[in-house]
């Protein structure tokens, strides 16, 4: 629960701010995407100014939401804008805005709205919930009294998608209820839910499909514990994006009985990006991810490998997943 004095002051600072910057963290996914156009749309009708930033382009799989253009790539650094929010994540480092401007954003009056644990900003107003299932849920139950005028069908379906995407349709909550209740409070209110749970978990194109059929072959399983290793070169001939090879492929090896814990590896520019997923109560993925200096959720969290000039990725893998047994004080099994 935030401090209702926490609460008064974000709703000042908003509502005295003439052009808000919002930004996402880097290579944003749905529930950052959501919270961002959500947000923003709820103070554009206040007759504000939103500008809207992250990097890299969002996935194409974004690209049929109405206002994703309005989100851009380069950020000028202007003296324009007189409040700045994060959202869906809390230290500079998130973003790469920040790189060697930390002296910028500490002149700014700034919001961070995040639902992970995370360095924060000494000057920040912090709004943190890390018990949150998504930061949508989080925007949802803490402005839908204050600025309840201003919600419409759309804004209610940006944060549903964040709150849908963030669960993976509601398989991960943590709290069990608290984020259904949330999506039926948005589904009250328009959220467009069938064109979602299609769009993001009811359709797959033809070139997803051959992706899953060149990278399924490489599947290592160790008794509960997968993993499977692709590199751009993979995916990108087939026109496809990270998220739409990488996302479609966790959702399918999710459906594996008995694989417990799965590591979708992604290879470039000498690191391994790693997306862990747990199905499995006994089994965190946030602690990998954390052992790796990543983080995220227990069911769901991501990390990143520097490899050595030379490194195998595949023998660095194999090494990190036989130690994750012992990491989490599980019973180690036989391939």
């Amino acid at each position: 629960m935030v401090d209702q004095q926490l609460l008064k002051n974000f709703q000042s600072q908003v509502e005295q701010a003439t052009h808000i910057a919002i930004f996402g963290h880097d290579n944003p996914d749905g529930d950052a995407i959501g919270s961002m156009l959500g947000l923003g749309r709820i103070i554009e009708k206040m007759e504000k100014k939103v500008s809207y930033f992250a990097s890299p382009k969002a996935s194409k799989i974004f690209d049929f939401l109405p206002d994703i253009e309005k989100i851009q790539t380069e950020f000028d650094y202007s003296n324009r804008y007189d409040l700045i929010i994060f959202v869906d994540f809390s230290p500079y480092a998130r973003t790469v805005f920040s790189a060697g401007k930390y002296d910028y954003f500490d002149s700014k009056q700034l919001i961070v709205i995040d639902h992970h644990i995370g360095d924060t900003p000494m000057h920040a107003l912090a709004l943190k919930d890390d018990k949150a299932d998504s930061n949508c849920e989080w925007i949802f139950e803490n402005t839908k009294h204050i600025w309840s005028d201003y919600y419409d069908s759309q804004i209610a379906t940006y944060l549903y998608m964040g709150v849908m995407t963030d669960t993976g349709n509601f398989q991960y909550d943590k709290q069990g209820d608290r984020s259904l209740r949330t999506a039926a409070d948005l589904v009250a209110l328009g959220a467009d839910k069938q064109g979602l749970t299609r769009h993001f978990f009811g359709t797959l194109q033809i070139e997803q499909l051959q992706f899953f059929n060149t990278v399924f072959p490489r599947l290592v399983q160790h008794g509960p514990i997968g993993y499977v290793y692709f590199t751009p070169e993979d995916y990108l001939p087939l026109g496809l994006d990270k998220e739409q090879a990488g996302g479609y492929l966790t959702a399918i090896l999710q459906k594996i009985p008995g694989l417990d814990l799965i590591l979708i590896c992604r290879g470039e520019d000498n690191t391994i990006k790693i997306s862990l997923r747990s199905k499995n109560p006994a089994m965190s993925a946030q602690k990998v991810a954390e052992s790796l200096g990543g983080g995220g959720h227990f069911y769901a969290s991501g990390a990143k490998i520097e490899l050595e000039p030379g490194e195998d990725p595949l023998e660095r893998l194999e090494s990190l997943v036989q130690s994750i047994p012992s990491l989490l004080s599980y019973p180690k099994k036989s391939s």
